[in-house]
Parts: C-alpha cells; structure tokens; sequence
C-alpha cells in the first residue's frame, strides 16, 4: 500500500512540473459565463515535456481508430448545427428557461431517467431555480430543487452568495454488505429508506478565490429491513445493534461551517487550477436520543494542463469521518460509503460502509474528436472508523477508462467502465444540471 501512496506523490510532482505556461482569463461569475482565451507559451521546455508525455498521446490514437463512425457523426452534427438546434429546442428563446432528459444507469440504483429544469436570471435580478425527477428501474426515486442567487447582499465589500439545496431520496432498494473493510460481497443485504435533505449556504470570498461560508440544514431520514431480488434484509443476516436507527424516523439539525480555496478555470469542466475545502457539520438529533454525531471533510482536487489544453490530469482527495459523540453511534443509513460514487468506480453502490473514508482519484481526460473526450482512470480508498485507527492496509483499487460527451461548457454524457475485482462495472448518464 506504501507504494501506492509513492506512486500518487510521484505523479503529482511530475504533473506539477509538467505544466507549461499557461494564461486564463476570466473569474468569478465569468467563469460560468464567459469562454476563456488560453494562451500556451511555445519553448523547449514545453518541447521536452511533449516528447516525455508522448506514450499518453496513444490512447487518443487508438480511440480515435476504433470510434472513427462516431467521429463521422460528431463532423456532421457540427456541419448542420444540430446540437444548437437541440438546445433551442428544449429552451426559451432568450436561453433563460429550458427542460431536458436526464438518463443513467449505475451497478445499486439501476437504470432510469427522468427531466429537469434550469431558469437562470429569474425576475431579472440573477436568481436561478433548477430542478430535476427521476424514477430507477427498481422504482427508487429522487428529486431536488435548487436555488441560487450571487451577491445577495453585502458586507464590508464582500458579496454573499446564497444558495438553497433540497433533496428527496425514496429507495425500495439499497445495498449493504456489513461495516468496516472486510465486509464481505457474499453478505449482500437490502434495505428500504427515505431521505429528506435541506442545505442553506452563505459564501463569503475574503480574498481572491479564497472563501467561507456558514452552513445549516434540516434532514430527515428513516430506514427498513426489506428482502429484496433475492437477497435477505439487513436485520435477517446482521445484529440488530450494528443496525443503529433501523425502523425509526429520525430528525436533524445541520449547522455546519466550510472554508474553500477555488480557482478553477470552470466549473464544470476544468482544465486548470483546483479547489480545496474543509468543512465541519453537527448532525444533531432532535427527537431521538443516542445518535448526534459530528462529521468532518476534507476534499482536494487540482487539475493540470499538460502540453494542450484539451489534455488534463485531475488529481483528487477526500476524507470524510463521522464522529460520534458522549458514547452515540452513527444510524447505519448514515455511515460514510465507498462505491460507484464516491468515485470507487469498481464497485456497486453501497459497497462499503463504516464511519470514516479516504479515497484517492487519478484521471487522465484526452481528446477524441470534437465535444468527445476519453478518460482513464485509477481509484483507491478503505473505511476505516476512526483517525487513530487508520493505516495503510486493505485499499480497495479500481480502474477502467470512459467518455466525456462535452458541448457548451456542460458535461453532457458521462460513460465509466470500472473492475474492482469483483465484475465489471458501467456507470453512464445524462449530466445533472443540478
């Protein structure tokens, strides 16, 4: 395990040196908005560093060798517009209001779809409402609503920006295979459960890129034992005392406070720059004793331009620990997960459980043709259930490679094919524009 972590460093320094000159221009709300001019600055250095880097100039190759029809569909989209077309469409006139599908199929939650919405510059003093529904094949469902308004006011010179996200989760149908690292796949339990979140945010940037933010929530969620697709319900194969919160509705209150560092040159899609963050939230139970807890996020991401702005090597982090505490435990719904989403890209949702989680990402993104993009990627992480537990054994590794469908600053496609060691698994969906 030593080794892998020597390996990550490895790379991020490579990586770190490797970035050539590069100029962006735009910040702040123009990084949503505005294109960004990027300027690569020719010198033997730059010439040095293509040479080294070239062995990862051959995937582009060879997708572009087995995916040439598609390359043929993507020159005539272009030449007759359509994807424009396609966004009229679906859109107001004046772009402020649109509708879309939305589609996905992952290794736990099944294959779906449904639509969302997106109003921006709504009343004409820049607030934006989104929203979306989606029903699985299992009849898990989800909805969320967003609302988001820069500068709503002002202090000292320093616009707050607030946002509100609520989310509802109605799952006949999830995984759970037991806590801690060893949970075995042939335990494969199910279980029903119903999650109302609520966030509200205030974002304060102090200095250029550089931001913090007051946090509070209102969550609600309950959970049951149900047998489902032939595996048996989660209190029919595991102690009802590692099952804390089954059957019962539980409610919180979710202050919480995060600090960020962002200069990112997108949003959305990136090529350059990172964002950082560090957050605490209290979980506190307001109608159930024995189950208040803290939790604690570290996230870490950067970005790196190689020798072209189109050939990027993302480099990620995270920690998440929930700390229980005056001897309450965690609701065993609630426990930190590793799967499909964290990302693990090997392993089917629910996969892990326990109280706290690292993971590490390497992502290399290529371009194939036009809006297409192909990724390769290596994930690692373990749960573990607390700081001073943790050590560098038991990882769990995936890896596999993808697409990104890009078209005006959005991520449109998303397709990941991930091994984990336990079958191959394909994570695909229409972005999320919420």
């Amino acid at each position: 395990m030593p080794r892998f972590f020597a390996i990550f460093l490895t790379v991020f320094f490579i990586a770190t040196s490797a970035v050539p000159g590069l100029a962006v221009s735009g910040s702040g709300d123009e990084r949503a908005e505005a294109d960004f001019s990027v300027e690569m600055k020719p010198s033997s250095r730059f010439l040095a560093r293509k040479i080294l880097l070239f062995p990862l100039d051959l995937p582009g190759y060879a997708m572009r060798a087995v995916t040439w029809p598609i390359g043929a569909v993507v020159e005539v989209v272009e030449e007759k517009d359509l994807g424009k077309r396609a966004f009229e469409l679906m859109s107001t006139k004046d772009g402020r209001f649109w509708v879309y599908p939305y589609l996905e199929g992952a290794p736990g939650p099944g294959f779906g779809g449904g639509f969302g919405f997106v109003y921006k510059d709504a009343f004409h003093r820049g607030w934006k409402f989104a929203g979306r529904y989606d029903l699985r094949i299992n009849l898990n469902q989800y909805a969320r609503f967003g609302v988001e308004k820069k500068e709503l006011f002002n202090i000292s010179g320093h616009g707050a920006d607030f946002s509100l996200d609520s989310r509802w989760a109605h799952d006949g149908y999830n995984n759970y295979y037991g806590i801690g690292e060893g949970s075995s796949s042939s335990n494969h339990a199910t279980y029903s459960s119903h999650i109302v979140r609520n966030r509200f945010k205030l974002d304060f940037e102090l200095l250029r890129h550089v931001g913090v933010g007051p946090r509070f929530g209102l969550d609600t969620v309950w959970a049951k034992s149900v047998a489902k697709d032939g595996h048996p319900g989660v209190s029919d194969i595991f102690p009802v005392a590692e099952l804390v919160g089954l059957d019962k509705t539980i409610n919180y209150l979710v202050p919480g406070a995060e600090l960020w560092f962002d200069n990112r040159n997108d949003d959305n899609f990136p090529n350059s720059g990172g964002r950082y963050s560090a957050g605490i939230w209290r979980y506190q139970a307001i109608d159930l004793g024995g189950v208040s807890y803290n939790q604690y996020e570290f996230n870490l991401q950067h970005n790196f331009t190689l020798w072209h702005p189109e050939i990027v090597l993302t480099l990620q982090n995270k920690w998440k620990v929930k700390q229980a505490t005056s001897g309450d435990k965690v609701p065993f719904e609630l426990l930190t997960v590793l799967d499909y989403s964290s990302p693990l890209r090997g392993f089917s949702g629910g996969r892990f459980h326990d109280r706290s989680s690292v993971l590490f990402n390497i992502e290399y993104r290529y371009p194939v043709w036009n809006v297409i993009y192909g990724v390769l990627f290596v994930d690692a992480g373990k749960v573990f259930r607390k700081l001073d537990q943790f050590d560098l054994d038991n990882f769990k590794f995936s890896g596999g490679g993808g697409f990104r469908f890009h078209y005006k600053k959005i991520a449109l496609f998303n397709l990941d094919i991930g091994y984990g060691g336990e079958g191959v698994k394909f994570i695909f969906g229409i972005q999320k524009l919420l």
